[in-house]
C-alpha cells in the first residue's frame, strides 16, 4: 500500500502515461495480428491451389508456408491478448490511484488535514475520559449516599 504522503497527482500522470503506452502497444499487436491473419488466409488459399497433388514439392512448400503463417498468427494472437491484459491492468492501476487520491483529498478536507487515524485516536481518548468521569461521578455518588445514611 502507498503511504499517506504519496503525491497521487504525480503518480496519476505516470499511470496515465502507462495507460497510453500499453494502449499503443495493444494497437500495434492488433495490427500485427490482422496482418498475419491475412497472410495465413493467403497461404491457405495458395495451399488450395496444390491440393490435388499432395505429393508435389509445390504442395509441400505451400503447406509449410501455411503452417508457418498459422504459427505466426497464433503467436501474434497470444501477444495481442497479453498486451490487452497489460493495458487493462494499467487502467485498473490508474483507477485505483485515482480512487486513493480522491480518498486522500476527501480525508484531508473532512479532517482539516489531521487524518482519520488522528480523529479516531482523539475520539477514543475522549471516550476513555468520559468513562473515567462517569466512574468517578458514580463513586462520589455512592460515597455521598453512604455518608447520608450514616
Amino acid at each position: 500500500m502507498i503511504n499517506r504522503k504519496t503525491d497521487y497527482a504525480s503518480l496519476g500522470k505516470v499511470y496515465e502515461g502507462l495507460v497510453k503506452t500499453t494502449r499503443n502497444e495493444y494497437d500495434v499487436a492488433v495490427a500485427n495480428y490482422e496482418m498475419l491473419k491475412k497472410q495465413e488466409e493467403m497461404a491457405r488459399e495458395d495451399l488450395k491451389l496444390y491440393e490435388d497433388d499432395k505429393t508435389s514439392k509445390s504442395f509441400e512448400i505451400a503447406n509449410q508456408k501455411w503452417k508457418d503463417a498459422a504459427a505466426a498468427m497464433d503467436q501474434a494472437y497470444s501477444d495481442m491478448l497479453s498486451k490487452m491484459e497489460a493495458w487493462t491492468q494499467a487502467i485498473v492501476d490508474n483507477f485505483s490511484n485515482t480512487m486513493e487520491r480522491l480518498k486522500q483529498e476527501l480525508e484531508n478536507d473532512l479532517t482539516d488535514g489531521a487524518g482519520f487515524d488522528y480523529l479516531i485516536d482523539h475520539l477514543q481518548r475522549l471516550k476513555s475520559a468520559e468513562e473515567e468521569y462517569l466512574t468517578r461521578t458514580n463513586q462520589i455518588y455512592e460515597l455521598n449516599k453512604l455518608a447520608r445514611e450514616a
